[in-house]
């Protein structure tokens, strides 16, 4: 009776490990630091979004298997870099509605790549094409993990808009065609009439103060068919009622924006008595970014 009394009690020791291992907790996955990836200059003419990687380091990355990110705006509103042109938008790869009008940006954790001291994963887009002002545009976001605060990780977001320009579609063909010229012979007023000027608007899009440089085929002066020889007319140019001269870059007082308009000038001198025939030049116009 006692062999046997023995021996159950040798069974019963031993089972008490096993059934108190699955009733440990879970580790949670928790952060202890996270930040931006830094982002080159934005580029307004560029056509691809540019993305926004987050790199995080964790206590304990096995915890963190299968676990889903989240960012949102500090202090609420939508996913967007505020700057010197009011807001920069940013895509996300996946929304939900966070509270309010703030969106939430959710990735799974398996899909990020190793990075120095920890993982990074791809979290936003920036979208292609906004012709806001140059300067620094900036937004701090709260993490959270599986849905809790990461209270030591708030990372700030901060992009550089480089300054930009170009020409888009005109409104009308870029050629000026000042008809048939010339002074009336049986007018004594003839070589003194007001000086013909031609004009011609487009569209641009402009992320700060334009420089633009303008060019001459025949060095500021149309020329006869025929040769320079044969008396060329002299002209001026003036882009949004600035003189430009030619072969020189100078800044234009034009706004930053997405589609703006413009207006070039071209005034001749008097025509007064010149040869018969067809006078023509041709100028090359080159915008830019301060």
């Amino acid at each position: 009776m006692n062999r046997t009394r023995r021996i159950r009690s040798v069974f019963a020791l031993c089972l008490l490990p096993l059934l108190a291992a699955p009733m440990e907790a879970a580790r949670a996955c928790t952060a202890v630091w996270a930040r931006f990836a830094s982002v080159q200059d934005y580029n307004a003419t560029l056509r691809e979004a540019a993305p926004v990687f987050l790199e995080l380091g964790f206590e304990e990355e096995a915890a963190c298997a299968g676990a889903s990110i989240s960012l949102t705006p500090t202090n609420g509103g939508s996913i967007r870099l505020d700057g010197p042109g009011g807001a920069l938008d940013l895509e996300t790869r996946s929304a939900e509605v966070g509270g309010g009008s703030s969106l939430r940006s959710t990735v799974d954790l398996r899909e990020a790549r190793g990075a120095q001291g920890g993982r990074s994963l791809e979290v936003f887009r920036i979208r292609p094409n906004q012709f806001v002002a140059s300067g620094p545009y900036v937004r701090e976001f709260d993490l959270l993990i599986n849905g809790a605060p990461q209270s030591a990780a708030q990372p700030e977001l901060r992009v550089f808009v480089a300054p930009v320009a170009r020409f888009l579609t005109p409104e009308q063909p870029l050629r000026v065609d000042f008809g048939n010229l010339g002074a009336d012979p049986f007018s004594s007023q003839g070589a003194a009439r007001e000086r013909p000027r031609g004009d011609v608007r487009f569209l641009y899009q402009a992320t700060a103060p334009v420089t633009m440089l303008v060019t001459s085929r025949h060095d500021g002066k149309l020329v006869h068919e025929q040769g320079a020889e044969l008396t060329p007319i002299a002209y001026e140019v003036a882009i949004n009622g600035t003189s430009m001269p030619l072969g020189a870059q100078k800044e234009v007082h034009m706004r930053s924006g997405d589609r703006n308009p413009g207006l070039i000038e071209i005034t001749l001198d008097q025509i007064g008595y010149r040869y018969a025939g067809n006078y023509e030049d041709r100028l090359t116009i080159q915008i830019t970014g301060e």
